[in-house]
Formats: structure tokens, sequence, C-alpha cells
């Protein structure tokens, strides 16, 4: 058909570069090549870009790490656009841009990956935070509020040797429900 014609039917669009994202385009940065021999398809026509509004890849995450997954994404045929927003998806692609600058990326695929939050009521609950994240002490609890833990994609952990948070992961937030059941325990038996 004509539509199986368009180059663009071969791109693939992955908005969000955090740790979800990252995780997809290597798993499918893999793929990719044994589907291109199976369906016979050549590699060059296949296209997968990484847009990604903040200034960097996977946000809490070592540099150094962070250079080492772009440079073995890149090694894959992965583009990344970083800084750059995406403002609309339409029937064709996407639309990205920084500031008022704007370009149309036709695509067969979109994928978002991106826009990880804490719940909206977070946000409206009094307690500060950031993008719906409340900061919290190493113990789960919210400053001045010993009575109240947090945890999950609603808490934000600084992690005391990068001075960064810690990304909101399944891995982490099930590490902060033991961590969390551990203390109130502790509390519970009247101990610190």
């Amino acid at each position: 058909t004509e539509a199986e014609k368009r180059p663009e039917r071969l791109t693939i669009v992955v908005g969000g570069a955090g740790f979800t994202g990252i995780e997809f385009l290597g798993e499918l940065g893999n793929r990719i090549p044994e589907l291109c021999r199976e369906y016979d398809i050549d590699r060059q026509q296949v296209r997968l870009i990484c847009v990604e509004a903040a200034p960097s890849v996977l946000p809490g995450f070592d540099p150094e790490l962070v250079d080492y997954a772009v440079n073995y994404l890149e090694g894959k045929g992965v583009e990344f656009k970083i800084g750059t927003a995406v403002k609309e998806c339409t029937p064709d692609g996407i639309i990205c841009g920084k500031d008022d600058q704007t370009e149309e990326i036709k695509a067969g695929t979109v994928v978002w990956a991106a826009g990880v939050r804490g719940n909206p009521i977070i946000e409206e609950s009094g307690f500060e935070n950031m993008r719906g994240r409340v900061k919290v002490k190493p113990d789960l609890r919210v400053e001045g509020h010993d009575d109240i833990f947090v945890i999950g994609d609603c808490s934000l952990i600084i992690n005391e040797e990068t001075e960064r948070p810690y990304p909101p992961t399944a891995q982490i937030s099930m590490q902060q429900g033991e961590t969390c059941a551990n203390n109130l325990a502790a509390l519970i038996h009247g101990k610190e």
C-alpha cells in the first residue's frame, strides 16, 4: 500500500530520556537489527529519535554513566534532541521545539516515556514540593512532620554523593516501601 512505502513509517520517536525512555531505547536499539533481517528492511531506513525537554539525559544519574549510555545508544543509531520539548502529537508524528522554534518529525510510531511526576494532590498539600514530589529526610519522613512518610513517585530524596535527586523508578520505590515499613514498625515499638 501507499502507507507502507512512506519512509517515516520506520521512524520511531521516544518522548523522554529518563530511566524508562533510555531503557526502552536500549532494548529497541538491540532488537532493530534482528527485526530488519527478519523482515528484509534496510537498517538505514529505520530512525530512532529520543526527544527530551530537560537539559540532560537520565537526570539524577552519575554524569559518567549518562555519557556512557548516550554514546552506547548513539552507536546503536539513536538520535537525541535534548532540551527540546514535545509540543504536540499529531496523526503524522510530533511537533517539537526549543523556545519559539518548532520542528515536525514525521513518525510511524511515537512512544511516550516522559513526565513522571507525583500525584497532583501533593502539589495542593501545602508541603514544599517540586513537580509533585515532596523532599523527604533519609528516613522518608517530611521535614517538620515526624508522623508523615512519603514514598514512591511522590517522594524526593537527594543522593548525598551526587547532591541530586534519585530518579523515580520502581526499584527505588520498592526499597522505600521496605524502609518505610521498617521505620513504621520501629515507631510503633517506641524506637527511633
